[in-house]
């Protein structure tokens, strides 16, 4: 018994002791590695390469595995933004930034969608984007961004529309809340426009002062007269448009002309509010809104603007009265 034992013993000594006797064997001093020092690679190896593939996504939060590549992929193609300002001339503001719509499109797009709103209108052929409604502490609030080619630039335009609500008693016995339309709100523009041209990575502003607008409605002529030149015109018609919540399908800046449908924005409002809720009591036979065109252009030293109908011609209607009232409520 005790020979069977001693064998393995006696091989295992004689290996531990001939390793060190072998051509590649080395000792390694341990005890005089220096704090931090970063631990050496065999010469026969090579450094691997680095791979994010598991890496984790920046910011907070949690999203699912799509989001995060999908929000990779748009950030890989965002265009570089070389510049960003805001001009200003009485009470509008705009957003001037180097490069064509179909460029900045795609940037936009996720600014909004990052802010937390969902986008009703996406048409980048009329060069409209707008939000849903988004209720915060009984106020909702939407956004319109327009951008018009200017040049080597494009300008854009964000207007806002509010909605106050009010709670109220249905006939089903439980509290509804009832929504009224707010005037449009210039600093919530102002702040979002400030938002956006951040998201651009610039941080001026560009100010041009000039004399406030002197707006005069016409009922016998069936139009409204600016003392301002017909380029300011058209883009405070732009924003009065947005403001009021016309829907533009196209625009021609050359002949001053913004194609748009009306319906009437108290209806609009009505519908989504307590009916909107009761789908049984809405109309489903709605009247689908109507064409028309508002033409701006010059007229002595100002500008004026009138109504048109889906074919051009000058429009002498109700309709179209109410449509030059809601525009000079803006404008004025």
């Amino acid at each position: 018994m005790k020979n069977s034992v001693s064998i393995p013993l006696l091989a295992s000594a004689l290996l531990i002791s001939g390793c060190s006797h072998l051509p590649f064997a080395h000792k390694t001093d341990y005890t005089s590695a220096k704090p931090g020092a970063e631990l050496e690679i065999p010469p026969d190896l090579t450094k691997p390469a680095e791979n994010d593939r598991y890496g984790i996504p920046e910011g907070g939060g949690s999203a699912t595995l799509s989001t995060y590549q999908q929000a990779q992929t748009t950030r890989a193609v965002l265009p570089e933004i070389k510049s960003a300002k805001i001009e200003r001339e009485g009470t509008e503001r705009w957003l001037v930034v180097q490069g064509t719509p179909e460029e900045l499109w795609p940037r936009i797009k996720s600014f909004w969608t990052d802010m937390g709103y969902t986008l009703k209108i996406d048409d980048p052929k009329a060069g409209i984007m707008e939000t849903e409604w988004k209720e915060s502490q009984g106020l909702r609030n939407k956004y319109r961004t327009r951008l018009e080619r200017d040049g080597t630039d494009t300008d854009i335009y964000v207007s806002q529309r509010g909605m106050t609500g009010t709670t109220g008693h249905s006939l089903i016995g439980s509290d509804k809340t009832q929504w009224q339309p707010s005037p449009p709100n210039i600093e919530l523009e102002t702040e979002m426009l400030s938002k956006l041209m951040l998201n651009f990575g610039a941080t001026q502003a560009s100010p041009v002062e000039s004399a406030p607008t002197h707006a005069r409605l016409s009922s016998q002529d069936n139009d409204i007269t600016l003392d301002i030149p017909v380029d300011r015109a058209w883009r405070q018609v732009g924003l009065a448009l947005d403001r009021v919540g016309f829907t533009v399908e196209d625009q021609d800046r050359n002949k001053g002309i913004y194609f748009v449908n009306y319906a009437d924005p108290k209806k609009a409002a009505q519908e989504e509010g307590f009916l909107s809720s009761l789908a049984f009591w809405k109309d489903k036979k709605q009247a689908k809104p109507l064409k028309y065109r508002i033409q701006v252009r010059a007229s002595g030293a100002g500008s004026a603007v009138t109504v048109l109908d889906k074919d051009g011609f000058s429009e002498h209607t109700e309709t179209s009265a109410k449509i030059l009232k809601l525009l000079f409520e803006q404008l004025k």
